[in-house]
């Protein structure tokens, strides 16, 4: 199951990202008025440089609490929290004698 869709792409300006989270994939308290932290990170590998949209200082311990605030966001209703198992199936053969025939008199 994936929970991020994005796509990139590239204009005469520069590139584009596109990202799409769905709401089922967010957490938040049940409040009237949200106030959210929110950054996002640029990692640009042949010049090791990283970018963020809210300035983060390296001096300052932690990085999600230099975020930037996204304010306004009234009467949203948080989303039923999903259950999600990804099951493995485990066979091992582990069988005496007494159950082979057990066994195979209950399916003759």
């Amino acid at each position: 199951m994936q929970f991020w869709y994005s796509k990139v792409s590239t204009d005469s300006k520069g590139w584009n990202v596109e990202i799409k989270i769905p709401y089922q994939a967010l957490r938040f308290p049940k409040q009237d008025v949200q106030k959210w932290g929110l950054n996002f990170q640029r990692n640009i590998r042949r010049y090791r440089e990283i970018d963020y949209w809210n300035t983060v200082d390296p001096k300052v311990l932690g990085v999600i609490n230099q975020c930037g605030d996204l304010d306004g966001l009234t009467n949203i209703i948080s989303p039923v929290a999903w259950l999600y198992f990804l099951t493995f199936p485990v066979m091992q053969k582990i069988m005496t004698t007494e159950m082979h025939i057990l066994l195979t008199e209950e399916w003759m």
